[in-house]
């Protein structure tokens, strides 16, 4: 694997769940289209590569705000469930950082409570070796 980007992206991580149905149709929360557009342009101002075409690797570490009670940072065990908050950032990377993500071959995930709110995303080109 060989790094070829790396960001912290300070907004709060919020999970894309299934598309409601409502009279007119399916659709999406308008707080999730704008959290999906957020994080795309901070990926489209400071990603300067081409859009990958090839296997991809994701590490990626949201952090959520520490509760009065925590002392130190450390692990968010409550809901969301991590699944969830993957899917709008991988929806935002699409045809910015790499054509489809389908690519995402290897995906390493963690939830964190800590000082800092935001999303850290690391991309890997995966090599054959």
């Amino acid at each position: 694997m060989k790094k070829i980007f790396e960001i912290f992206i300070p907004v709060k991580p919020k999970p894309k769940q299934s598309v409601r149905i409502g009279r007119y149709g399916m659709y999406q929360p308008k707080e999730i289209v704008q959290y999906i557009k957020d994080i795309s342009t901070k990926l489209q101002e400071n990603f300067n590569s081409e859009i990958l075409d090839c296997p991809v690797g994701l590490e990626i570490i949201f952090y959520y705000p520490l509760r009065k009670k925590d002392k130190k940072p450390n692990l968010h065990t409550n809901r969301p469930d991590i699944e969830n908050l993957v899917k709008p950032v991988m929806d935002s990377m699409k045809k910015i950082i790499f054509s489809d993500d389908s690519l995402v071959c290897y995906l390493k995930l963690l939830k964190l409570r800590a000082k800092k709110t935001g999303i850290k995303i690391k991309v890997f080109k995966l090599t054959k070796d």
